[in-house]
């Protein structure tokens, strides 16, 4: 009999708020192709990025304005005044993902691992005037999922006119993401070894945006990005020596 325990139990929680809040990893193998009783956009609260052209309407997070109940009876006091509500923030779903990373000198190029999800309605519209009534109606069909990966292998040593640039990647068969990177050496060799890069790199969703009804179409779900290097990576130094 295995024992269960407490990192066990802890990974099994990870495992679960995971699958709840952002949906499938890329080795979920049993939920890889799943079937949501509504749109993406509303079943999962993260891990998902717009199109960068999207309209206000659609990267407006519509319920970030929502405010708590406040529940059961105050005691009589100085505190039993109603607060004052604070100015309402607009939440903006992102369009973009990505992370920083320290290279050897020696390293010419990175390997890039891009994985994510592609929704799609289940069957046709059966009454378009219907379909037409409203974002609601089209949310509330099913919606399948397509598990996408994609592999580049990306150089660090462009400049132009002797200088660092910024490079942009377009991933294949992916409908508009790109990958962004810069790239230059650190110039204080302070507890890094010489000829230190520092990279970063962040995928962007470029696709020409949809329709209201049908902009899920148009996102990227469960967006992961894995960076590889031959020569492996510099670790960040501790800024307190």
């Amino acid at each position: 009999m295995t024992q269960t325990t407490s990192a066990d139990i802890r990974q099994h929680l990870i495992d679960a708020l995971q699958l709840d809040l952002i949906g499938p990893t890329p080795d979920d193998l049993d939920h890889a192709e799943e079937e949501l009783p509504q749109a993406p956009s509303k079943w999962y609260l993260s891990g998902f990025l717009v199109p960068y052209e999207a309209d206000i309407t659609q990267r407006v997070d519509d319920a970030a304005d929502d405010e708590l109940d406040q529940l059961g009876k105050k005691a009589a006091g100085d505190d039993e005044s109603t607060p004052e509500v604070a100015s309402a923030r607009k939440a903006f779903f992102p369009s973009s993902m990505g992370l920083s990373f320290l290279t050897p000198q020696t390293t010419q190029e990175v390997t890039v691992t891009v994985h994510w999800g592609d929704y799609f309605p289940v069957g046709d519209d059966e009454d378009e005037e219907q379909a037409e009534t409203g974002l609601q109606t089209f949310t509330s069909k099913p919606w399948t999922r397509s598990p996408r990966q994609e592999t580049l292998t990306i150089p660090l040593n462009w400049t132009r006119n002797g200088k660092d640039t910024t490079h942009t990647i377009e991933v294949p068969n992916s409908d508009g993401l790109q990958l962004v990177l810069t790239s230059r050496v650190v110039q204080s060799s302070n507890c890094l070894p010489n000829g230190t890069r520092s990279v970063s790199i962040f995928l962007v969703n470029h696709r020409p945006p949809k329709p209201d009804r049908e902009r899920d179409m148009a996102y990227i779900f469960q967006t992961q990005l894995s960076v590889d290097s031959a020569e492996g990576f510099v670790p960040r130094p501790n800024p307190r020596g």
